[in-house]
């Protein structure tokens, strides 16, 4: 039996000027790249380009510039 991939809780704060998600708490698979995240924004804020800034890493991530 193949064990399930454990789940990641990615937690969403707007900054600045940016639109405030109407569900701040997400899980996604462990397995799952932040590409997937970044997607899922996109969809949600009906945008093509974001800034993300995760403080894990301490790393900015453009999508779509």
């Amino acid at each position: 039996m193949a064990s399930e991939p454990r789940k990641v809780i990615v937690h969403l704060r707007a900054t600045g000027d940016a639109p405030i998600l109407k569900q701040s708490k997400f899980k996604i698979d462990g397995t799952d790249r932040f590409a997937k995240v970044i997607e899922f924004l996109c969809r949600q804020l009906h945008r093509e380009t974001l800034v993300l800034v995760s403080n894990i890493a301490n790393i900015i991530h453009r999508h779509g510039v």
